[in-house]
C-alpha cells in the first residue's frame, strides 16, 4: 500500500535512555541509507567496478519551533545518543524506522515565514526498519573477520 506522508510521525527520547515520545509539530523526515563503495577496478578491467562496504544510515526531521518543548534542543546540545522512531503512516504503528541515532539542530526564522526546525542524524548504534515481517537492521557484519 502507498501512503501519503502527511500521516507520518517523529519519535525521539528526550534524555539519553529514556522511551521515545512524539516530536511536536514535525512536518517532514528522512532517511538514508547509503553503503559505502569501494572500487576495485583492476589494470586489465574495461570498465570500473565496486563493491559494497559498512553502511552509513543518516538522515533529517524538520518541522516548525515550538517553546513548549525542548526536546530536540536537549539532543543535540549534550551529545548523547537517543531513541528514535520514524513511522511512515500513524494508522499503521507496525511498521517503521527506528534506532540509536545523534542529533543536531538548525533554527531559522523570517519575516515572511515561520520559525523553523530541521534536526540531521546520524547513527549511534543500529538503526532498521520493522514491519509485519520483522525486524531489518544495518548492522554491518565482516565477512572476513
Amino acid at each position: 500500500m502507498r501512503h501519503h506522508g502527511r500521516n507520518g510521525l517523529v519519535y525521539l527520547s528526550v534524555h539519553n535512555g529514556d522511551l521515545a515520545s512524539a516530536l511536536a509539530y514535525q512536518s517532514a523526515w528522512s532517511i538514508d541509507f547509503v553503503p559505502d563503495k569501494v572500487e576495485t577496478t583492476t589494470f586489465t578491467s574495461t570498465q570500473r567496478t565496486w563493491i559494497a562496504a559498512m553502511p552509513d544510515v543518516s538522515g533529517t526531521f524538520t518541522g516548525f519551533c515550538d517553546d513548549a518543548t525542548s526536546q530536540t534542543y536537549m539532543a543535540a546540545t549534550d551529545g548523547l545518543p537517543r531513541s528514535m522512531y520514524l513511522y511512515p503512516d500513524s494508522r499503521n504503528l507496525g511498521q517503521y524506522f527506528s534506532g540509536t541515532v545523534l542529533a543536531d539542530l538548525a533554527t531559522t526564522g523570517g519575516v515572511t515565514t515561520a520559525v523553523g526546525v530541521t534536526a540531521n542524524w546520524v547513527a549511534a548504534g543500529p538503526v532498521g526498519r520493522t514491519d509485519d515481517y520483522g525486524t531489518y537492521s544495518d548492522t554491518y557484519t565482516d565477512p572476513y573477520g
